[in-house]
C-alpha cells in the first residue's frame, strides 16, 4: 500500500512543479532561513506565489506510517492548542514521470521576526534534565513571558512523550523572538515516532537536543506536573478517533490495516505511560 491510497476522489490536493530555486542565498533571505540549513534541505516550493515546504515520502521504506505521523502530530498540537504548521496534500510529477504525494507547509517565518535554533540561546547543550527550563527565565525579559514559553515547551514535550519522538533535535524546532519576548515557533516535523521510531517503544527518557526527562523517575517527573497534567489529556484521546478526524479533515482513506497496527502500538505506549504519571 502506497500514500496514494489513502486518497479519496475529494481529497483536497495541492498540485505544484518541482522546479526549485537555483539561487539560495536569495531563497533563504526570501524565506528568512539561515543559508546552511536551506543548503541542507532545499525542498521549498512556491505554488500561487506562496513559499511551502515539501516533505516528500515517496521513496520512504514506511512511507505512510511517516506520513500518518506528521497529520497526527498537527491534530495533537491544535488539540493542546500549540501552534504548528498545517499541512495540506500536495502532488506532482517527479523526475520518473510518477505523480507521488506528500505534505506541503507554508512558510510561517515572518521577515520582520528573528528566529533561534534552541542551541544559540546559551543553554547548557550537554543537558539530559528539564535545568534549562530554569535557566530560561533568566532570558525571558518578564515573568509573563517566561509562563508563556514553558507552557508551550511542556506541550511540545508532552506530544513527543506521548508520539514516542526520535527526531527532536536542533534543527525541528525553534524559538522566535518577538517585540523582545521569546516564543516557540510553530512546531512542525513528527515524521520519526510511534510505530516508525528508533526509539524502542519502552523508552521513557524524552531527549531533545536542549531538553531532557525519564518520566520512570518519579522524583524527576513530579517537578513538572504540567507535563503530567498534559499527558493524561493526550491519554484520554483513542487514536481510531484521531483518524476520523485526520480523515475527514483531509478528506482520507485510512485502512483498517493501519489502523488497528497503530492502536496496538499506541496502548502499550498509553499503558507505559500511564504507570509513570499516575
Amino acid at each position: 500500500m502506497e500514500i496514494k491510497d489513502l486518497i479519496l476522489p475529494n481529497t483536497e490536493i495541492l498540485l505544484f512543479d518541482t522546479v526549485k530555486s537555483k539561487n539560495l542565498k536569495k531563497l533563504a533571505k526570501n524565506l528568512n532561513i539561515d543559508y546552511s540549513i536551506i543548503k541542507l534541505w532545499n525542498n521549498w516550493v512556491q505554488i500561487n506565489g506562496i513559499w511551502y515546504y515539501y516533505k516528500n515520502f515517496y521513496n520512504y521504506k514506511n512511507s505512510i506510517k511517516n506520513f500518518l505521523n506528521e497529520l497526527i502530530g498537527e491534530f495533537l498540537a491544535f488539540y493542546l492548542n500549540l501552534d504548528t504548521v498545517t499541512y495540506h496534500i500536495g502532488s506532482t510529477i517527479n523526475e520518473k514521470g510518477e505523480i507521488e504525494y506528500g505534505l506541503l507547509s507554508e512558510n510561517f517565518r515572518d521577515k520582520k521576526e528573528k528566529y533561534i535554533i534552541p542551541t544559540d540561546l546559551g543553554l547548557d547543550l550537554n543537558c539530559v534534565s528539564l535545568d534549562n527550563i530554569l535557566e530560561l527565565k533568566k532570558i525571558c525579559k518578564s515573568n509573563e513571558n517566561y509562563i508563556q514559553l514553558t507552557e508551550q515547551i511542556f506541550k511540545m514535550i508532552a506530544i513527543d512523550i506521548y508520539m514516542n519522538q526520535s527526531n527532536r533535535s536542533k534543527n525541528n524546532f525553534l524559538f522566535q523572538k518577538k517585540r523582545k519576548q521569546l516564543y516557540l515557533s510553530p512546531l512542525y516535523d513528527y515524521e520519526k515516532a510511534f510505530i516508525v521510531s528508533n526509539e524502542r517503544i519502552d523508552n521513557l527518557k524524552y531527549k531533545a537536543c536542549i531538553f531532557g526527562v525519564n518520566i520512570e523517575d518519579k522524583s524527576e517527573i513530579n517537578q513538572y506536573p504540567e507535563i503530567k497534567y498534559l499527558l493524561d489529556l493526550l491519554l484520554s484521546l483513542d487514536i481510531n478517533q484521531i483518524f476520523d478526524e485526520i480523515s475527514e479533515n483531509h478528506k482520507l482513506f485510512i485502512p483498517v490495516s493501519e489502523r488497528e497496527e497503530y492502536k496496538e502500538n499506541v496502548e502499550k505506549r498509553k499503558t507505559l505511560i500511564k504507570k509513570c504519571i499516575k
